[in-house]
């Protein structure tokens, strides 16, 4: 087969085409989760998927549900914004973009993989338009430095969420790039050295967003990754990870500013914390500061009467402003639309019953995709679908230690989308062993 008829089987293919517009176009998330739903609804997706799911994803699908409509019926009874109910709509949805990807007539791991490896490769040149290109164009190039590198935020405007979607894709190619050699068999239509160059793209894209988050999780995540799972039985991934590394160690020391800017500044303001009251607080370096004093206040400010299902963000925001002209909050709290941690953000607006459906959702899924990586691994074979959910899900809670996930509607959209995805993967494979 012609490298030309290899791209041409690719360009076509409806599962690289919806996970590479999850970024690379504008609304691609969204243009995405609709064609998939309308699969859903027009193929008899959802009759497929009730008589053909195995009963630990009936349970997923269950949590889901029951996860977006407490948090939907929440925001009904505390008046949320329309902002707030898009969020939650693709989570609610997701059963029925699952059903739209089970009618699809061909689905491979590869074309996951490649699907996200060009959408990782899109996100860091989209990244490099939007953070060093147009910055040097709009103020010259004489002079133009590092310190007028921005932030990475692609179509959204965000660049949190943009990071946060990086890393998800970044994940399936890391894994996708370290299985054995054994379960290479005959579907490697490109070999290791693309997806090492779209992944190191996808890298470049998450350290341009300038986040924590993503970092975070790498740096949490990917290290027990690597050495849980990585064999070095494949030559060519040592050459591979020689040249990843190189290329990583050399952004790391182009966008060194960006760094420090954003990263740096946390250490003083932990210790100009320590010993203050925490209404007393007002160190505004880097963007530490403001979480540190978001997170005290919301501490010591919860209520019994809204413990249980919150409160409205808008009165929150004015509860908030209220104790600061009284002298009794940092000014460092304003001007945020969440709490920037996903369990405490979940918490406070959503109450108890929000965090313990969002909790049971995690569990659930990652007890189905823990049971499939069993069965995988009892057979012998390295069960890439599996491995990625379970990654996803853990790099979900570190990325939430420092950032509300859900604020937004890439994250949950796309989110939705890739873990059909790897369902499908794990269904088709391991109905048998789920029946």
């Amino acid at each position: 087969m012609t490298v030309k008829t290899k791209f041409l089987n690719v360009a076509k293919d409806p599962t690289v085409i919806l996970l590479f517009s999850i970024l690379a176009l504008p609304f691609g998330y969204f243009l995405s989760a609709i064609y998939l739903m309308w699969r859903g609804l027009a193929r008899g997706g959802l009759l497929v998927l009730a008589r053909q799911s195995s009963r630990p994803l009936q349970g997923v699908i269950v949590a889901v549900l029951v996860f977006a409509s407490i948090h939907l019926a929440i925001l009904g009874v505390h008046g949320g914004t329309p902002r707030e109910y898009y969020v939650y709509l693709p989570v609610l949805l997701m059963p029925l973009m699952l059903a739209g990807v089970m009618t699809i007539p061909y689905v491979s791991l590869e074309r996951v993989a490649i699907g996200a490896s060009l959408a990782a490769l899109a996100a860091g040149i989209i990244a490099i338009v939007h953070s060093i290109l147009m910055p040097m164009s709009s103020i010259g190039w004489s002079n133009y430095g590092l310190s007028n590198v921005g932030r990475a935020s692609g179509y959204i405007r965000n660049p949190v969420a943009f990071g946060n979607m990086v890393v998800f894709l970044a994940t399936i190619i890391l894994l996708w790039l370290i299985r054995p050699a054994k379960s290479l068999g005959s579907t490697n239509t490109f070999g290791p050295v693309p997806h090492l160059a779209c992944l190191a793209f996808g890298l470049l894209a998450i350290l341009l967003a300038g986040s924590k988050g993503p970092w975070l999780a790498i740096a949490l995540v990917w290290p027990v990754v690597l050495l849980r799972w990585f064999q070095w039985s494949w030559p060519q991934t040592t050459r591979g990870a020689v040249i990843l590394t190189t290329v990583l160690l050399a952004v790391a020391v182009v966008t060194a500013t960006l760094i420090g800017k954003r990263v740096l500044p946390a250490t003083a303001v932990v210790e100009s914390y320590s010993g203050q009251r925490f209404y007393e607080f007002d160190s505004g370096e880097g963007s530490f500061g403001p979480r540190l004093a978001m997170w005290s206040f919301a501490l010591h400010h919860l209520d019994s009467k809204t413990l249980l299902f919150g409160r409205n963000r808008v009165e929150y925001a004015l509860f908030q402003h209220q104790e600061f002209e009284a002298g009794r909050a940092p000014g460092l709290i304003g001007g945020f639309r969440s709490l920037h941690n996903d369990a405490l953000d979940f918490l406070v607006l959503k109450g108890v019953a929000g965090l313990l459906s969002a909790m049971v959702l995690l569990i659930a899924l990652w007890a189905y995709f823990g049971r499939a990586n069993r069965c995988l691994r009892s057979r012998g074979e390295f069960g890439v679908a599996p491995k990625a959910g379970l990654v996803i899900a853990a790099s979900y809670v570190a990325m939430g230690l420092t950032g509300a996930m859900l604020d937004g509607q890439l994250v949950g959209t796309g989110l939705a989308i890739l873990l059909a995805f790897l369902i499908r993967e794990c269904e088709q494979t391991l109905r048998p062993d789920f029946a």
